[in-house]
């Protein structure tokens, strides 16, 4: 490979490396969905830096030449990476589906109570359910104080 192509790569991984901590550092991506893809940008560099490596483990994995073996790898990469966002897509569907639950059970609770008070108010005809009151339910049996005084 030309030593002026090899140079042009490793400036690219190393470019897309800094953007790639810059993104985490900003939280545009989280560590855990960075670290892959750090590590396969350091196994590029790796290569890149080393152009005799490939043709060793093609040769020491049985496989006919380099490129056959590097896009063996990068599907097999690529795979990894598809069965990791899965699993982090199914845990994040459970704690969607979890607080939704969560939330409408919060809610039918807060139905529950400020239903609760307003149907008994209605069995029992007290005229309380829309917060005002007749009169008729003072327990002592005498009249409702209107802020007269019984000289008056």
């Amino acid at each position: 490979m030309n030593i002026r192509l090899q140079i042009i790569i490793g400036c690219l991984i190393v470019l897309g490396l800094l953007h790639l901590v810059r993104m985490t550092r900003r939280e545009k991506i989280e560590f855990r969905f960075a670290l892959p893809w750090a590590g396969m940008a350091l196994i590029l560099l790796l290569l890149d830096i080393f152009p005799g490596i490939p043709v060793w483990l093609a040769r020491l994995m049985g496989i006919a030449t380099p490129s056959n073996m590097l896009f063996l790898l990068g599907m097999l990469f690529l795979l990894m990476l598809v069965f990791m966002l899965s699993t982090a897509l199914s845990n994040t569907q459970k704690k969607i589906k979890q607080m939704a639950q969560e939330i409408a059970l919060m809610k039918t609770g807060t139905a529950d109570r400020t239903e609760a008070p307003a149907a008994a108010g209605a069995q029992s005809g007290t005229g309380r359910e829309n917060g005002l009151s007749t009169g008729d339910d003072v327990p002592d049996g005498t009249e409702p104080h209107s802020g007269e005084t019984a000289e008056d």
